[in-house]
C-alpha cells in the first residue's frame, strides 16, 4: 500500500498454537520477497514478547521463554518494535483471557518497523467483551513526507543489455560530435558530459519503461473507451466490446503479474541458499530506503525525531567540526627538522613526477570494485568499465592537467557523507556515527593511480613501525612485537614496563591540510604530488545524507576523507614525524627484547607505545603529543588512552602522575584481538570467548529457514572469517579438543541438530573431490602459522620482524629452533609462544606433506647447536655476508651434492675460506643431506614459501589428502552398482550437472545423491523399529537407494515415459541405463553423434526426473509424468526469466540448452519467446544465417500419451 509516496507493507497474521518457530521463520522468508519502506505486522501471535510483563500469571505458561521466541525472532530480524510497549514501557494490560487457565496475556499486538518511530502517536488495548480477545488499535500520524533528495545512480541492472550499451556509446559519440570545439577545454567538456549522459540514461530508462507498459496502457485506454461507450449507449454490441476489452486487459495484467511473480521465484530458486545478498539479508534485514537514524539528541538535550531536523543537526555539527584550527607553521617546521627522515631516491622522485599514461587509467578502471555506492554525480565503476575506451583519452587529459597544477572541474571535489553507526555506542549521540565520504569515481581513479605510485617511495620513506596500508607489510607484525615485548617483560623481575594503547580522537578527520602540504614540500615529493594534493584539498565540499535527505553543501577545511584511496597514505605520512621522533628520543626507552628494542608500533591511528622507564618518559611523551597536536591537528584522547602496567614496579607512584586511564584488567584490545599482560593467558582470553561467541552465533542462526547448503555457505561467508582473523594475528595453535568442538558446532548447525547426512570431513573436500570446500580449521591454523616460518626461511619481514625473532632466539636462530629437538631448546625459547607456535607449524606442515622436519635444506649454518663450529669460527661469518646461511645454499646439481671447495671459494670471493673450515662444513652438510629424501629438495610447499606464503595458498597445499576409504564410502557403493564408472567420473558428472542447473535446490540433491545421503528403506529399518525395509512402491525387500531410483518396476515405468519423451523431442534413442538416469553419464558410443545441446538437455532431463522421484519419495505410488514435466517447464521458465534480464550475455547459451525443448512448445509460448529475444544480437545474427525459430509443436494427443 502506498500512502503519501511511502510504501507500507501490511501483514495480518494468526499464529498457530502452541507457538511454533517454523511459522515465523517461513513468514520471514516470505516478507523478504517484498520491497517496502515501512512494515506493520498485526494479529494474534499466540505468544508474548515479555513473559513477565505480558502475562498476569507467569506460572501459567510451562515454558514462558520458549513461548516468546517466535515474536522475538520477527522483532530482531526485521528491526521491529512493539507499538503498545513503546507507548507504555513499564505498563501492564492484556488482550486475551484464557478461561482454562484463568489468566490474562497480551498476545495480540502490532509490530512496526523502526522507520515508524516518529509516526506513532498512541496504542491502546480495548476491553474484552464478547470474545476472548480485546481490540488493539494504534494511531499513526503520517506526516506529509519531505521531498526526498534524488540521488541518481547509474543503473547497473542494465549492464547486460546490448541495446543499453549501444545507446550509451551512441549518446557519448553524439555528445563528442556536438562539442568538438570544447574538447580542448577539458574541465568544461568533462563537467558538461555528466549531466548530458545522465539525461540520456534517464531518457532511455523512461522510454523502455513506457515500452514495457505499452500493451497494458493501450489495453487500459481501450477498456476506458469501451466502458464509457457502453455506459452512454448500452447495446449488445457495446456490451460485447466492453467484455472483450475487459478480458484483454485482465489477461495482459495477469501476464505482467505472473512475470513479476516468476522473477521473484527465479531469484530465490537461483540464489537462495547461495553465498550472496539473499543469504546476507537473512542475517541483517535490508531496509531499502528507510531512515536509519530515527532519533538524535540535540546540543540542548532535546530528543529530535523529525528527519529534516536530524539532517540539520548533523550538518551543523560537521560544518563546525571541519573548521581549520590555527596554523602553527613554526611547530611544524620543528617537527620536520627533528624527525630526521630520509630523502627519497631520485629515481622514485622521478616516478612520482611522471605523467599519467592511458595504461595507468585502464589498469585503475579494471581494479574498480563493482556494486559500490557512487559519489554525488551517480556514475559508478560500472559506467567507467562500460565506456572505458571512450572515456580514457579524456580522463588522461583531465588527470595530467591536474598534475600540472590546473584546477579540477567544480564537481570533482564534491562528496556526500553517509553516517555509519559505531558499534556499542549511544545511537542518540551524533559523535556515535562515523562519516564516510562517497566520492566521485573520477576522483577515486586519480587518487588510486597516485596511491599506487606512492607505494614504492613510502616503503622506503615510512619506518617499519607503521604497517597500515603499505604493500608487503601486515598488521600481524604489530601484534607479534607487542607480544614479544610482553614476553620479555614477563621474563624479567621487578620491571616497571608500561604499554600505552593510544586512542586518537577522530584521527583522520583532524589532520591539518597546511601540515601535509608543508610536509610534502619539505621532503621534496615533487610538484605533481603537491598539485594533486592541492586539487583534492583546496576547496572540497560535502553534504550530509541522513534518512534519504541531502543537506546543503559546506566547505571542508581539514581532515583526510575516509573513502579516498590516497587518504590512508597521507595519514601515514602525517604521522611519520611523530613516530620518528619518539623512536629516537633519548628520554624515551622502549622494552628490550634481547638485543632489540620495541618502542612503538602503529597501524594507521592504532598506536602502541612501550616504555621501560615510564616515570621519566611520560612527561616528555605528553609534551611531544601536545606539540604534535598543534602542528598537525592529530589529537590523543587521554581519557580513552589506556596505560597498561606490565612490571611489579609500575605502581602507584607512576599511576598518580599518569594522565592516561590506568588499566587494571590485565588485558587490552588491539587490532581486534585481546592481548593479556601475562602472555601465558593468551590462549585463554582469545580462544575461549571466540568459541563462546561462535556457539551463540550459530545458535541464533539455527532458526533461519535454510537448507544444509545454505548453512554451509553461511559458515564460509560469516562464521569462518571471524575465526580466521585471530588465527592469522596470534601465535596460537588451537587444541585438538577446541578444533573438534568447532567442528561439532558446525555439524550441529549444518544439520540443525539432527543426524548428519554427510560427514563434515566430506563437506570439507574441494568441489573437484565431491565436497563443498567447507573450511578445515586445523589446516587453516597450520597455514596461518606457517607464514611466520616462511619469513624465517626467506629472511623477510612480511608477517614478523625477523630481527626481533632472532633476538628472542639468541643464542640460537629461528631456523635452528625448527630443526632442534624440543628437549635441547633452552626453556626460555621453548616456552615462548611466538617461537613454539612456529616450530609446531613447521613440524606438522612438513609431516602433512610427507617431508623431513628434523632436517631440511633450510638447516642454518650459523647459531645452530647441531653445527657448533659455525657459531664459533669467525670464518663462517664470511658465508653470511654472501647470503650463504642454509645448507640449501651449498647444494648444486641434479644429484643435490655439496659444492666443491673451488666453487665455494668463487662464491665467497674476494674473501677466502680455509680448507679446514670447508672440511667441517662438508662433514655437517653431508650428514644432513644423507638424511633427506628426494622430495625434500623440491616440493610445492617449499616453492610456495618463496613465492607467496599467504594463508590461502599454503592451506591449499596443507588441506587433508583425498582419502578414498573415508571420502568415498558412498561413491564406492555406486561404483559397485555402476561397474563402468569410477569415483572420479561420478564426481565430474555431478559437477557438470551443477553447472547446467545453477540452483541450490539441485546442488543439494546432486551432493546428497553422490554420497548416498538419502535414507532408503534398507537404512530406515535400522533407524525406525516400525520400518520393514521394503520398497514403499513395489514392496521389494531390503530396498536400497539404487532400487528406489532405478530398479523398482514402478519407477522403471516412469523412466520409460521419460525415455520416450526424450526420444520425441531430441529425435534420438535416449539410453536406458542407470548411468545416465542417476548421473547423466553417456558411454562413448552413446555420445558419438550427439551435439553439445542434446547432451546438455539429456543431463537436465535426467536431473529433473530424479527430482520428481525424490519429491515423491515416501509415496506408495510412483511419480507421474506431469510431475516431471511441470518441474522441467519451471526450470525452463526460470532460465527464460534470467536470460531475458541479462540478454546477450546468456541468450546463446539459453537457446542452445533449450532449443529442442522450445520446438515442442505451443505457438503462443514461442511468440512470447520471440518478443523477448528478437532484438538481441545473437537472435538477429541467427535469423540472418538461418530461418527464424519455427515450432515443431508436439500435439496435445502426443503429449497426453506421456501424462497418462
Amino acid at each position: 500500500m502506498s500512502v503519501l509516496g511511502e510504501t507500507y507493507l501490511l501483514v495480518n497474521i494468526y499464529a498457530p498454537h502452541p507457538p511454533h518457530l517454523k511459522f515465523f521463520s517461513d513468514l520471514y522468508s516470505t516478507l523478504l520477497q517484498y520491497t517496502f519502506t515501512h512494515c506493520i505486522i498485526g494479529g494474534d501471535f499466540n505468544a508474548v514478547l515479555d513473559p513477565v510483563l505480558d502475562r498476569s500469571r507467569v506460572g501459567s505458561c510451562p515454558a514462558p521463554l520458549r513461548a516468546s521466541v517466535g515474536p522475538r525472532f520477527l522483532k530482531d530480524h526485521l528491526a521491529l518494535f512493539d507499538a503498545w510497549r513503546y507507548i507504555n514501557p513499564e505498563g501492564r494490560d492484556y488482550s486475551f483471557y484464557s478461561h482454562p487457565h484463568d489468566s490474562f496475556s497480551r498476545i495480540d499486538m502490532f509490530l512496526l518497523s523502526s522507520t515508524c518511530y516518529h509516526s506513532i502517536v498512541d496504542a491502546k488495548i480495548g476491553m474484552i467483551h464478547i470474545s476472548d480477545h480485546a481490540p488493539v488499535t494504534i494511531d499513526l500520524q503520517l506526516k506529509t513526507p519531505l521531498p526526498r533528495s534524488r540521488n541518481w545512480r547509474f543503473p547497473t541492472a542494465l549492464l547486460h543489455s546490448s541495446d543499453f550499451k549501444a545507446h550509451l556509446e551512441l549518446s557519448w559519440n553524439n555528445y563528442l560530435d556536438d562539442n568538438l570545439e570544447h574538447v580542448d577545454d577539458v574541465n568544461l567538456f568533462w563537467e558538461a558530459a555528466k549531466p548530458v549522459m545522465r539525461g540520456c540514461i534517464i531518457e532511455y530508462m523512461s522510454r523502455k519503461r513506457k515500452e514495457v507498459n505499452k500493451r497494458l496502457l493501450e489495453a487500459h485506454s481501450s477498456l476506458v473507451n469501451s466502458y464509457r461507450t457502453h455506459v452512454a449507449y448500452p447495446t449488445s454490441l457495446t456490451s460485447e466490446r466492453y467484455k472483450a476489452d475487459k478480458q484483454s486487459y485482465a489477461r495482459i495484467a495477469d501476464e505482467k503479474a505472473q512475470y513479476s511473480w516468476l522473477h521473484q521465484k527465479n531469484r530465490f530458486f537461483r540464489w537462495g541458499n547461495k553465498s550472496g545478498k539473499l543469504l546476507a539479508n537473512l542475517l541483517k534485514f535490508q531496509r531499502p530506503t528507510a531512515p536509519a537514524i530515527t532519533r538524535i539528541k540535540a546540543p540542548t538535550g532535546e530528543i529530535v525525531t523529525d528527519p529534516s531536523d536530524i539532517n540539520r543537526l548533523f550538518r551543523d555539527y560537521f560544518e563546525t567540526f571541519y573548521k581549520a584550527e590555527l596554523d602553527e607553521w613554526t611547530v611544524q617546521a620543528r617537527f620536520f627538522v627533528s624527525a630526521g627522515m630520509p630523502e627519497l631516491d631520485p629515481e622514485l622522485k622521478e616516478s612520482l613526477s611522471a605523467p599519467i599514461s592511458s595504461t595507468d587509467i585502464t589498469a585503475a578502471i579494471s581494479r574498480l570494485r563493482p556494486a559500490k555506492t557512487p559519489g554525488p554525480d551517480g556514475f559508478s565503476a560500472e559506467y567507467y568499465k562500460l565506456l572505458e575506451g571512450h572515456l580514457v583519452p579524456h580522463l588522461l587529459s583531465l588527470f595530467n592537467n591536474i598534475l600540472q597544477g590546473k584546477a579540477p572541474p567544480p564537481s570533482f571535489n564534491m562528496s556526500r557523507m553517509i553516517m555509519i553507526p559505531k558499534p556499542d555506542k549511544d545511537p542518540l549521540l551524533i559523535t556515535s556515527y562515523r562519516p564516510i565520504s562517497l566520492l566521485n569515481t573520477d576522483l577515486k581513479l586519480l587518487s588510486a593511480i597516485m596511491a599506487r605510485r606512492l607505494q614504492a617511495p613510502l616503503a622506503q620513506f615510512i619506518s617499519p613501525a607503521q604497517t597500515g596500508f603499505l604493500t608487503g607489510r601486515h598488521s600481524t607484525q604489530n601484534v607479534r612485537k607487542a607480544l614479544a615485548a610482553i614476553w620479555s617483560s614477563n621474563n624479567r623481575t621487578c620491571s616497571s614496563d608500561l604499554i600505552l594503547s593510544c586512542d586518537a580522537d577522530k584521527a583522520f578527520d583532524r589532520i591539518s591540510w597546511s601540515y601535509i602540504r608543508r610536509f610534502l614540500k619539505y621532503h621534496s615529493f615533487g610538484v605533481p604530488i603537491l598539485n594533486l594534493f592541492n586539487a583534492l584539498y583546496d576547496t572540497p565540499a560535502a553534504m550530509v545524507t541522513t534518512n534519504g535527505l541531502n543537506s546543503s553543501s559546506f566547505i571542508l577545511e581539514r581532515g583526510t576523507r575516509q573513502g579516498c584511496p590516497l587518504s590512508p597514505l597521507l595519514f601515514n605520512l602525517a604521522l611519520e614525524p611523530l613516530l620518528r621522533i619518539l623512536q629516537t628520543c633519548p628520554d624515551l626507552s622502549g622494552i628490550r627484547v634481547g638485543s632489540q628494542e620495541v618502542r612503538i608500533v602503529a597501524f594507521a591511528d592504532d598506536l602502541l607505545l612501550f616504555l621501560s622507564q615510564p616515570d621519566k618518559a611520560l612527561p616528555t611523551l605528553v609534551t611531544y603529543l601536545e606539540e604534535f597536536h598543534l602542528a598537525s591537528g592529530f589529537q590523543i584522547n587521554y581519557n580513552k588512552t589506556l596505560a597498561i602496567p606490565l612490571g611489579a614496579n609500575c605502581g602507584n607512584s607512576i599511576r598518580q602522575h599518569c594522565p592516561f586511564t590506568w588499566c587494571l584488567t590485565g588485558t587490552f584490545k588491539y587490532l581486534g584481538v585481546i592481548i593479556p599482560t601475562n602472555i601465558a593467558r593468551l590462549y585463554e582470553v582469545n580462544v575461549r570467548p571466540l568459541l563462546s561467541q561462535l556457539k551463540t552465533q550459530l545458535t541464533s542462526w539455527a532458526k533461519l529457514p535454510l537448507s544444509y547448503l545454505g548453512r554451509c555457505n553461511l559458515i564460509k561467508m560469516v562464521a569462518f572469517p571471524r575465526l580466521l582473523y585471530p588465527m592469522q594475528m596470534l601465535p596460537l595453535l588451537l587444541k585438538r579438543t577446541d578444533i573438534a568442538h568447532i567442528h561439532a558446532l558446525f555439524t550441529r548447525f549444518i544439520w540443525n541438530g539432527g543426524k548428519p547426512r554427510i560427514a563434515l570431513r566430506k563437506l570439507q573436500l574441494p568441489y573437484n573431490m565431491g565436497g563443498l570446500n567447507l573450511p578445515d580449521i586445523y589446516s587453516y591454523n597450520i597455514a596461518a602459522l606457517y607464514r611466520i616460518v616462511a619469513d624465517w626461511i626467506s629472511n623477510s619481514s612480511r608477517y614478523t620482524d625477523c630481527a626481533l625473532d632472532r633476538a628472542m632466539c639468541f643464542p640460537m636462530s629461528p631456523l635452528a629452533v625448527l630443526h632442534t629437538p624440543l628437549a635441547k631448546i633452552p626453556p626460555t625459547q621453548r616456552f615462548n609462544p611466538l617461537l613454539f607456535a612456529g616450530r609446531e607449524a613447521w613440524y606438522r606442515a612438513r609431516k602433512m606433506r610427507g617431508l623431513s622436519w628434523t632436517s631440511s635444506i633450510f638447516q642454518p649454518l650459523l647459531r645452530n647447536p647441531a653445527f657448533q663450529s659455525g657459531s664459533a669460527a669467525a670464518a663462517f661469518q664470511v658465508l653470511a655476508t654472501k647470503d650463504i646461511t642454509q645448507i640449501g645454499h651449498l647444494v648444486s646439481g641434479p644429484a643435490h651434492s655439496l659444492v666443491s671447495y673451488r666453487d665455494l671459494c668463487v662464491l665467497v670471493a674476494p674473501a677466502s675460506l680455509h680448507p679446514v673450515y670447508y672440511m667441517q662444513l662438508s662433514a655437517f652438510v653431508s650428514t644432513q643431506l644423507n638424511s633427506l629424501h628426494p622430495q625434500d629438495f623440491s616440493n610445492p610447499l617449499d616453492a610456495q614459501t618463496s613465492l607467496n606464503p599467504s594463508t590461502a595458498a599454503l592451506r591449499a597445499l596443507l588441506r587433508p589428502q583425498f582419502d578414498w576409504s573415508v571420502a568415498t564410502s558412498g561413491l564406492a557403493a555406486w561404483c559397485v552398482q555402476l561397474p563402468k564408472q569410477s569415483p572420479f567420473t561420478l564426481i565430474s558428472a555431478t559437477n557438470r550437472l551443477r553447472k547446467q542447473i545453477p540452483s541450490a535446490q539441485y546442488d543439494e540433491m546432486f551432493l546428497k545423491l553422490l554420497h548416498k545421503a538419502y535414507i532408503a528403506p534398507d537404512r530406515l529399518v535400522h533407524l525406525t523399529p516400525l520400518s520393514s525395509g521394503h520398497c514403499l512402491k513395489c514392496r521389494h525387500a531390503n530396498a536400497d537407494l539404487f532400487h528406489c531410483l532405478w530398479a523398482c518396476p514402478l519407477i522403471a515405468i516412469f523412466w520409460n515415459s521419460i525415455r520416450r519423451f526424450g526420444d520425441r523431442i531430441l529425435h534420438i534413442s535416449v539410453p536406458t541405463t542407470p548411468d545416465w538416469a542417476l548421473f547423466g553419464l553417456l558411454s562413448d558410443c552413446e555420445r558419438s553423434g550427439l551435439d553439445r545441446n542434446r547432451r546438455t538437455l539429456l543431463g537436465v532431463i535426467s536431473a529433473v526426473a530424479k527430482k520428481a522421484i525424490l519429491g515423491n519419495w515416501i509415496a506408495s505410488s510412483p511419480p507421474t509424468f506431469s510431475m516431471f514435466y511441470s518441474r522441467l517447464y519451471a526450470l525452463f521458465q526460470y532460465d527464460w526469466v534470467e536470460t531475458a534480464l541479462h540478454k546477450d550475455d546468456n541468450v546463446q547459451q539459453f537457446f542452445g540448452k533449450w532449443e529442442y525443448f522450445m520446438l515442442c512448445l505451443p505457438e503462443t509460448t514461442i511468440v512470447k519467446l520471440k518478443r523477448d529475444f528478437e532484438y538481441t544480437t545473437w537472435y538477429l545474427t541467427r535469423s540472418l544465417s538461418s530461418p527464424p525459430l519455427q515450432p515443431n509443436v508436439m500435439s496435445r494427443l502426443e503429449l497426453e500419451k506421456f501424462f497418462f
